[in-house]
């Protein structure tokens, strides 16, 4: 065997060593879970350490957060993504001590600072409002979408906003991602979900936020 050819047996496995090495820490990486450090990185957001639970106070006037039982508010990431103000947390709601036989549960928020204040609409998936939506005081609206009306219930405090927001370009985004509960009260746009927070979707879920903000009409900030 040539010099020649014995170097490229060894460049050859060298290669393959390599190759191994590369995969394998790209699979290592793939089954380490994602921490909210990590996630304030990646997005250059800033975590909330302290205070956490006078969200509840700030944002009181968001109908998924007014419930009577044990409210806990952790996972706070906060700052500018995409050029706009957003807030994000898990929220965990307790009905009685969990020792006594209560349950409890997850939800997740995600929220925009919007430039002026809007009456208060709701859009959640229709079969899963609760009493408390129910006993808003506001009528369901109606639209000529069948399809978004089956999956959807609307309930807003102005019928007129309601329609300017959910137009054929918001109607066709909302179908296709079925799985968003929105509500805007104040200065504030929201979208919410029955889980915890994953670090992997934060992200992505923010992204889809701010796509619902980049859908509504500009001439509803000109008014």
């Amino acid at each position: 065997m040539s010099s020649g050819d014995t170097d490229l047996i060894a460049l050859t496995v060298l290669g393959v060593f390599v190759l191994i090495v590369v995969v394998t820490e790209l699979r290592r990486k793939k089954t380490i879970p994602m921490t909210i450090q990590d996630v304030a990185l990646k997005l250059g957001l800033s975590i909330k350490t302290s205070g956490k639970d006078q969200l509840l106070d700030t944002y009181s006037f968001i109908n998924r957060l007014q419930y009577s039982g044990k409210q806990h508010i952790q996972n706070v990431l906060c700052g500018t993504y995409r050029k706009s103000a957003v807030t994000v947390f898990d929220m965990r709601y307790e009905t009685r001590d969990i020792g006594k036989g209560g349950s409890q549960d997850y939800y997740s928020f995600y929220m925009v600072e919007l430039p002026k204040t809007f009456p208060e609409l709701t859009i959640y998936k229709e079969g899963l409002i609760s009493k408390l939506y129910q006993a808003t005081g506001h009528s369901d609206i109606d639209f000529e979408s069948y399809e978004f009306s089956a999956k959807f219930r609307v309930r807003a405090a102005n019928a007129k906003f309601a329609y300017d927001f959910c137009n054929a370009l918001m109607i066709d985004y909302l179908l296709a991602n079925t799985d968003l509960s929105i509500e805007i009260d104040r200065n504030i746009l929201c979208i919410s979900f029955e889980k915890p927070l994953s670090f992997e979707t934060v992200g992505h879920s923010l992204d889809r936020l701010l796509k619902i903000r980049s859908l509504m009409p500009n001439y509803l900030f000109e008014e």
